[in-house]
């Protein structure tokens, strides 16, 4: 998952997001033997917020969603493909 953090999302932006994403990982078979899922975060820089082994349920997830904050910096998507 990309989670837009820059200042065009807006904090109500982000907090859909944020409930959107929680909703989905809550809909999927998350563990070490099925779906994995890793989430980067950006504004101006690119950040890894966990990677594909850091969680294996989806309500430790759920709670790493609940926990970011909005950062509203500049949009760096240039930036983003670096973490790649």
């Amino acid at each position: 998952m990309v989670f837009d953090s820059s200042a065009s999302m807006e904090a109500a932006g982000f907090r859909s997001i944020k409930n959107f994403a929680v909703d989905m990982i809550k809909s999927m078979d998350v563990g070490p033997t099925s779906t994995r899922v890793c989430l980067v975060q950006f504004s101006m820089e690119p950040l890894v917020v966990f990677n594909f082994t850091a969680y294996f349920s989806s309500n430790e997830m759920a709670s790493a969603i609940n926990a970011l904050h909005y950062n509203e910096g500049a949009t760096g998507r240039d930036l983003l493909a670096k973490v790649w």
